[in-house]
């Protein structure tokens, strides 16, 4: 073969490679991976969410004022939130036998034409709608949110009915599915999944505390003990989502040109969008930007290669004990890149620090609800409050009850003060002397003797026992 046969050869073979086959090859690439990889017999996501797809209408719509945290049987409209999660028990049955697979399983892309009742459902994980890289849609969690309203709303309404241990198993078991769902491969994914089981983890402790003296202590004790330590959701086994990553470097490809230079029309196309709203003044101003960032940028090779960097540094910090001195030596490398020249990763990388944020709430989560329940299990079993966490040791193991936030790893606060008021969500609650109380540092890592209670902890502490909702309900700030 002459050289200018094999130059031609390799330059029509490299041009034959099309955008949409970027976008296939992206979509094969996270097939492949533990997020949806393996045998429908390790994978939750048809099992569960097949018996939503004909399920009743909720009685509202799931939102803000209607979801996982609202809903308990001291509500305005309970009868009917209480009828229609009843109407729904094919879907506990399905979570509880769920709780034990090892994955969502949710494929990424188009589903099958069997599918096509999930697809009509919104059931779907769309890094590259219609093949466009420059967009995403994660519809599921919409779903994911109908099931986890709709799973709390049983869990409450069998504890009413006097099935105490059913409704906690059962929400427990929402939880074990939640972990599940964390192990996605886009950072909106992981965020709503590892919020919604923070939530999950609160609601379980809510109605733990509500029928404190009608619990099983063994039971307590063996979600205590048994289940809740095997979620994992430390460091190193609660991994960060790097779908984002691929996606990026696909979407790389449409704004540079074939040598690897900036395309100023296809920097002024989607950084335009995503910047301002169409016939505004800010979109046109904007637009004159991104034609000079175009000229200023760097090409295509250093452009990837930096993006590697940006993941790589956030990789090795996800990893890193929390408050390693290494954390706080030097900012992370998105902020000390020249912003100009790296535009596109800066626009082209979510934010990701917030996921930071939420896998840390998670594990104060777990191991507040760890403590909380061992305790209250003591409680019933004595009929008074332990006197220290130490006490009810017996019913957790050590390493479940550490403080995420105590820099020298020390366990989660337990006190029990005379008396105490609470800054919370709704305004000051009222602790009774001889109440346990269970907090978390917070972000600040600052003991403040829980006089201040935010739930992702950046100001002041985290009130984990009693769950301060209950407490905001029973006393008449919320509903």
């Amino acid at each position: 073969m002459s050289k200018l046969f094999a130059i031609v050869l390799t330059t029509i073979t490299a041009v034959g490679h099309t955008m949409a086959d970027d976008v296939d090859d992206l979509i094969r690439e996270l097939n492949a991976t533990s997020a949806a990889q393996g045998t429908d017999d390790i994978k939750s996501w048809r099992e569960v969410f097949g018996t939503i797809l004909d399920a009743p209408q909720a009685p509202r719509e799931i939102g803000a004022t209607f979801n996982m945290s609202t809903v308990w049987p001291g509500m305005e409209g309970w009868p009917e939130v209480r009828d229609w999660a009843e109407s729904n028990s094919d879907l506990f049955e399905a979570i509880l036998a769920a709780r034990d697979r090892a994955t969502l399983g949710l494929p990424y892309g188009d589903l099958s034409e069997a599918d096509e009742a999930f697809v009509e459902a919104g059931i779907l994980a769309q890094p590259a709608p219609a093949g466009d890289p420059m967009k995403t849609e994660f519809p599921w969690i919409d779903n994911l949110n109908w099931v986890t309203t709709c799973v709390s709303a049983e869990a409450w309404r069998r504890a009413e009915a006097g099935d105490v241990m059913s409704g906690i198993d059962l929400q427990t078991a929402l939880v074990q599915w939640l972990r599940q769902c964390c192990t996605r491969e886009f950072i909106d994914e992981q965020f709503n999944a590892i919020n919604s089981m923070s939530v999950a983890l609160q609601v379980t402790r809510e109605i733990a505390w509500w029928k404190r003296n009608e619990v099983d202590p063994d039971g307590l004790k063996n979600i205590a003990r048994s289940i809740l330590p095997q979620l994992k959701v430390d460091r190193n086994n609660l991994l960060m989502a790097e779908g984002d990553k691929e996606l990026a470097k696909v979407r790389l490809d449409r704004l540079f040109s074939r040598r690897g230079q900036p395309d100023a029309k296809a920097f002024l196309e989607f950084f335009t969008d995503r910047d301002a709203d169409a016939k505004s003044f800010g979109r046109v101003r904007n637009a004159g930007y991104w034609r000079w960032v175009a000229r200023q940028h760097k090409p295509e090779e250093l452009t990837a290669q930096k993006l590697d960097d940006v993941y790589d540094d956030w990789w090795r910090r996800w990893r890193i004990q929390a408050y390693d001195p290494i954390l706080s030596a030097q900012p992370p490398e998105s902020e000390r890149m020249n912003s100009t020249r790296y535009a596109a990763v800066l626009k082209i990388v979510p934010e990701i620090r917030p996921l930071f944020e939420a896998r840390n709430r998670l594990l104060v989560e777990v191991n507040g609800t760890c403590a909380a329940l061992a305790v209250c299990a003591q409680y019933k079993k004595d009929g008074r409050w332990p006197a220290d966490i130490r006490s009810a040791r017996s019913n957790t193991r050590r390493l479940s009850v550490v403080d995420p936030f105590s820099i020298e790893s020390k366990v989660i606060k337990y006190w029990k003060p005379n008396r105490l008021r609470i800054n919370g969500h709704r305004g000051e609650v009222v602790i009774d002397s001889g109440l346990p109380v269970i907090y978390s540092l917070g972000v600040d890592t600052l003991d403040g003797d829980a006089k201040t209670h935010t739930d992702n902890g950046i100001e002041g502490d985290i009130v984990l026992w009693p769950p301060l909702r209950m407490l905001e309900r029973e006393q008449d700030l919320r509903d």
